[in-house]
Formats: C-alpha cells, sequence, structure tokens
C-alpha cells in the first residue's frame, strides 16, 4: 500500500478542496503549526494570544524573577477573578453595602459583571494587563471617601405639618471611606474559597469523564440515557442558586452556577486538544487511504468546534430555556446562542457517522461520533487535573493572604 509521508500540524486537501479554519480557530490552528507551540491568554492584555514554547518553565521561586510571573497554561486565573469579583458584589448587595458595591463595579468599567451570576460569559474580564493587571491596579488606587446622601422619609399630610419633621425632608448623609487595598484582600479571600469548590467540581467532572471513557474503550456497558423526566429534574437541580451562610459548610452563593463554567471552561479545552491530537497525529506509518480520512475528520471536528466553542464561551440562557419548556436532550443549539458543557457533548455524540468513516471498521472506531466524544472526555480528565493544580498554583503564589 502506498504511504505518505507529511509534516505534523499540516492538512492534505481532497476531493472536497482545501481545508480551511473558520475565523475563530483561524490563529488558533496557525500557532499550532509547527507542533512546538501552546495557545494561551496573553495576561498582559486582552489581545490576541500568544506563542509560548512549551519546553520552557518558568520558576515561580526563582530569586532573579522579582515579578515571580508563571506563564499559567490554561490561565484560568482570569476565570477565578472574574468570579471572585461576582461573588463579592453578591455580598455586598446582600449586605446593602450599595455604596462599595456600585465602586466596585465601576472600577475599570466593569459593569457587565452582575452579582447575581446572569452574566456566564467565560473571557469577561476586561483589563490592560489581564488579571494581574487588575489587581495590581486595585491595590495601587487611592482611598476614596465618598459622600452617602440617604433618601429622605415620607411623610404624611399631618407629619409635614411638624416644623420639626419638615424640617429632615431633605434626609441625612454621611461619609463612607472605599479603602482598595482592603477589596483587593477579600477578593484574594473569596477567590481562595472559590478554589476550594473548584477542587471539588473538577474532580467530579473527571471521574464521570472517566468512567464514560471507561465504557466506550472497554466496553463495560451500554450509556446511560436520559428520560425525559430525568432531563427535567436534573435541568431544575442544576439551576438553582442558593445564598452562602454562616458556617464552613456553606457554599458560596454562584457555586452551582459556578460548576457549570468551570465545565464550559474545561469542555473549551478539550476541544481544541482533541483538534491539536488529530491534526498532529504521527502519520509516517499510516496508509494513505487512513490518511485521508484522518485529515477529513481533522477538518469536521474543527468545524464542529467552530460552531460551538463561541456557544460555551457565551454560556446558556436560563432564562429563554424556562421560558420554551424542556426539550430532550441535544436540542439546546436550535434554541439558545449559548451552551452548557453538557449541550456540546451531546450534540457531537447525536450527529451521524460522516462519510469518512463509511465501510472501515477502523476509521470508525478513531472518527466515529461516538469515539470523538470519548477522547473529548479523556482530554478533559487530563484538563480537569491540569486546571486544579493551575489553581493550587495560583492561590499559593498570587491569591494568598
Amino acid at each position: 500500500s502506498r504511504r505518505r509521508r507529511r509534516h505534523a500540524g499540516s492538512l492534505p486537501s481532497d476531493a472536497h478542496g482545501p481545508i480551511t479554519a473558520a475565523p475563530s480557530f483561524e490563529e488558533y490552528m496557525k500557532q499550532r503549526a509547527a507542533g512546538t507551540t501552546l495557545q494561551t491568554e496573553d495576561e498582559s492584555s486582552d489581545g490576541p494570544a500568544v506563542n509560548v514554547n512549551v519546553n520552557v518553565h518558568v520558576n515561580v521561586n526563582d530569586a532573579n524573577n522579582p515579578s515571580r510571573r508563571h506563564v499559567y497554561r490554561h490561565n484560568i486565573g482570569r476565570l477565578l477573578l472574574q468570579r471572585s469579583i461576582q461573588t463579592q458584589l453578591y455580598y455586598l448587595a446582600d449586605l446593602r453595602d450599595e455604596p462599595t458595591y456600585k465602586w466596585l463595579r465601576g472600577f475599570l468599567d466593569q459593569n457587565h459583571l452582575d452579582d447575581r451570576g446572569s452574566f456566564n460569559e467565560l473571557d469577561g474580564l476586561h483589563a490592560e494587563g489581564g488579571w494581574r493587571g487588575y489587581l495590581s491596579q486595585l491595590e495601587q488606587a487611592p482611598t476614596e471617601t465618598i459622600t452617602v446622601q440617604l433618601a429622605p422619609p415620607r411623610l404624611s399630610a399631618q407629619q409635614k405639618r411638624n416644623p420639626y419633621l419638615a424640617a429632615q425632608v431633605s434626609g441625612r448623609s454621611y461619609e463612607e471611606t472605599i479603602d482598595p487595598a482592603q477589596i483587593s484582600r477579600t477578593l484574594r479571600t473569596v477567590a481562595r474559597s472559590l478554589e476550594r469548590e473548584w477542587a471539588e467540581d473538577l474532580a467530579e467532572l473527571a471521574a464521570d469523564d472517566r468512567d464514560r471513557a471507561t465504557v466506550h474503550y472497554e466496553g463495560e456497558g451500554v450509556p446511560y440515557l436520559q428520560t425525559a423526566q430525568d432531563a427535567a429534574r436534573e435541568y431544575w437541580l442544576k439551576r438553582q442558586v442558593v445564598a452562602g451562610g454562616e458556617g464552613d459548610d456553606q457554599g458560596t452563593p454562584l457555586h452551582d452556577l459556578n460548576r457549570r463554567l468551570v465545565a464550559r471552561f474545561c469542555t473549551r479545552a478539550a476541544f481544541r486538544r482533541v483538534v491539536d491530537e488529530i491534526v498532529n497525529t504521527d502519520n509516517t506509518e499510516m496508509e494513505m487511504k487512513m490518511f485521508e480520512r484522518s485529515a477529513s475528520a481533522g477538518r469536521w471536528l474543527l468545524g464542529f468546534s467552530n460552531a460551538w466553542v463561541p456557544r460555551l464561551e457565551k454560556g446558556a440562557d436560563d432564562a429563554a430555556r424556562r421560558s420554551m419548556g424542556t426539550p430532550p436532550p441535544g436540542q439546546w443549539q436550535r434554541l439558545c446562542a449559548g451552551a452548557d458543557a453538557d449541550d456540546a457533548t451531546e450534540a457531537l455524540w447525536q450527529e451521524l457517522p460522516q462519510r469518512f468513516t463509511d465501510d472501515n471498521a477502523e476509521a470508525m472506531r478513531l472518527y466515529s461520533p461516538e469515539a470523538l466524544v470519548a477522547r473529548v472526555r479523556k482530554a478533559r480528565v487530563d484538563i480537569c487535573n491540569e486546571a486544579a493544580e493551575e489553581l493550587r498554583e495560583l492561590v499559593s503564589n498570587e491569591f494568598c493572604a
């Protein structure tokens, strides 16, 4: 049989024409063409991603590195700080500390971040210098003293005739001091609480993916299919938001929403990793036909990722979904622009086998929708472990007390 060698990271053209990447992944694929770089978010800005040599490791404890800037592979610190701000806004709103609440939302123009978790985009923190720049500017911001004007009391017609009460109609005022450095310390404390919760969430997600991947690869049983009742019950349970209370046994107020957010974060990274694996498959010993099937599978999964990654980044619109009822699993893509992690994996699992798997058992084993979902879940297990380790490093080095 004929064999063909190609450079890692390149894809051949076939009967359907040259392979083109959609805009959302175009730069992503270019940076991986050489096979020696990975894409990470540029922590110095909110601009395009930068190339980072995977063989370079920055020692955060190096005395010659006073800035202690560590290159985090997944840059989950941005999401951690974003949700720390939103969680703190929840506490401030619950305590009716309106002056501090308004100041924190307005700092560096982050008014889109809300206190109830309605804003669920993955990349919602926009600040010059990234999340590190936000914390640095917050710590260096000067203390402010603001005058708070209380609303005047409502007086009845009889009370208005009382000259003593009438003199107080203008309302009272008092001064309040905003200490940005103290707010920064509070955010770091909230971030440490979130890290403990997210570590458990990541472990649960990894365990579930590990079990599902085992079912696929070892054939230990039939995957569990949800009934309509199961889907409805899980739908409502996932969307319960319970405020945190006193004691260590209480979760943070946005915990359930954060769990879904972290799952989407890891799913996005898993799709990108699997696309990478297929594109950079070592095909030096691969038959020509199998090589073409691999290339077609890489292009097809890239297109699927292009369609679903923006939805994962946006997140599901729960209000819109509640108004539309509870459709069968995997049908959210027809209703909303955003998606949860399960929506994306379920949609991939429900795809029909593509032409590149026809009449070939090996191609079906490697590139069928079921096989690709299993590869995504297997990749997500590793990403969950990496993200948990990254969170531990962040809390120890960046969000320490």
